[in-house]
């Protein structure tokens, strides 16, 4: 898949929700690009656009009376662009839900040895976002965390409910929580969370690890595992005709049977938290 800007087209043609994502998508660039955790695979602003086109594929099969409302594209798209953002604040340890509970420990942010801040970071970048987003409420675009200033129309509770549930087990109190409050017809939650935490797993692409980046990290082996996972994913397709999403990968020539053996499951395992 070539990295690109949706067309966001859940949306009617001339909705104006259109152009406010793409100003969103615009704004919370430079904060995508921040790249604090250097072992990670591609989490800037083009595996979001790639998240929200796998978003939309998987929700264009919908039923005509179960489509998405205009209301809930716009939750979803924005939450693409913002799920991540907590795990590019290398601030997060000064607000917001992680300062409490490192005051409530006796901690000092600033005291914290770097590996240890991107630990804290990488584990709870799902509330992160989520405080982030909802600290951007009316505040000027150049003091928001996010880089943009956010008003009650983009919905940021919302939002915020799904940057925080992409990826908590669906089994938990909080995950219900997060998915149930608002579960009216006009805003279904557990649905949008299904969709980008589905868009989410399915974006591994060998664009994301490139060989030549892996070889110059030094890389613990979860970290080694995922990336040699997405460069050897040549192409995810989802068949909306008949609901099917079939992964394809490509072997080094003579480790076809070896590799089929082992990676495919090592992706399956991915699911297994949906």
């Amino acid at each position: 898949m070539a990295n690109r800007c949706p067309t966001f087209r859940l949306f009617e043609r001339k909705d104006e929700r259109k152009s406010r994502l793409r100003e969103i998508r615009s704004l919370v660039t430079p904060v995508l690009s921040n790249r604090l955790h250097t072992s990670f695979t591609d989490h800037s602003v083009e595996h979001s656009d790639r998240v929200a086109i796998l978003a939309q594929d998987l929700a264009a099969p919908l039923a005509k009376a179960r489509k998405l409302k205009s209301k809930e594209a716009f939750v979803l798209y924005a939450a693409c662009y913002l799920h991540d953002v907590g795990m590019q604040n290398g601030k997060a340890g000064l607000s917001g839900r992680l300062a409490k509970a490192l005051k409530a420990r006796g901690q000092d942010w600033s005291k914290l040895r770097n590996e240890e801040r991107l630990r804290l970071i990488r584990e709870n970048h799902h509330e992160i976002s989520a405080d982030m987003v909802i600290q951007s409420l009316d505040l000027p675009s150049d003091s928001s965390p996010i880089g943009v200033s956010l008003s009650d129309a983009d919905e940021p509770q919302f939002i915020a409910s799904l940057c925080e549930a992409h990826c908590i087990d669906t089994n938990s109190e909080k995950y219900c929580q997060l998915t149930r409050f608002a579960e009216l017809p006009t805003m279904r939650l557990r649905l949008l969370s299904s969709l980008l935490r589905l868009a989410d797993i399915l974006d591994e692409y060998r664009e994301r690890a490139p060989v030549s980046q892996r070889q110059t990290l030094d890389l613990d082996l979860e970290a080694r595992v995922h990336w040699i996972r997405n460069d050897y994913v040549h192409e995810v397709v989802i068949e909306k005709d008949v609901n099917r999403v079939t992964i394809y990968f490509r072997f080094p020539a003579g480790c076809e049977e070896e590799y089929s053996r082992i990676l495919p499951p090592l992706l399956r395992d991915c699911f297994k938290t949906m």
